[in-house]
């Protein structure tokens, strides 16, 4: 069983409870006591990230097949099951340990420790690349740009970062 070093609830930008519990997404409306799920992970889901500013939410599972599931938690807003936008999958041996969210793009950690981030039309370009090479242990996002602390420390003691930055195109600086 992985697990998440992150909360595992945030809440939507009209003020519903987001979280997930096993293979299932669930948004809660406490003032209408009323929930919608996404149901369409296939394993136990490990991590969540929210778009800054527009209603779609990442999801990312473990297993055998690791994937991170985009979804808009807007879509039934009368209760039902919440479609997947698109999907992702993860090559590598465990899962997903973390999923972050920029204006334009989303980044995930696997559990090696390699950096994927990925965007399309909708968020200003097409791209997808792998960043490996390095062990990251842990995902940052900002409104426009991620940052991973890695697993390995300076001369002077301090710990390396990678910043990803997403613009028009990707540039990668340690």
């Amino acid at each position: 069983v992985q697990t998440c070093a992150l909360p595992i609830l945030d809440y939507t930008h009209t003020g519903e409870v987001m979280f997930f519990a096993g293979a299932t997404n669930v948004i809660l409306d406490t003032r209408a006591r009323q929930q919608r799920f996404h149901c369409e992970h296939t394993d136990e889901v490990t991590c969540l990230a929210k778009h800054p500013s527009r209603t779609l939410v990442a999801t990312g599972q473990q297993g055998a097949v690791p994937s991170i599931l985009i979804w808009d938690y807007e879509a039934n807003p009368d209760g039902g099951n919440l479609p997947t936008v698109t999907a992702q999958a993860i090559i590598n041996a465990g899962g997903v340990t973390r999923v972050a969210a920029t204006m334009q793009a989303f980044a995930v950690l696997d559990s090696a420790g390699a950096i994927h981030a990925w965007g399309d039309t909708n968020f200003g370009g097409t791209f997808s690349v792998a960043i490996s090479g390095v062990r990251a242990i842990s995902l940052y996002s900002t409104q426009y740009a991620f940052a991973a602390l890695l697993d390995s420390k300076l001369p002077d003691g301090s710990m390396n970062t990678l910043g990803i930055f997403i613009g028009q195109e990707l540039q990668i600086g340690r």
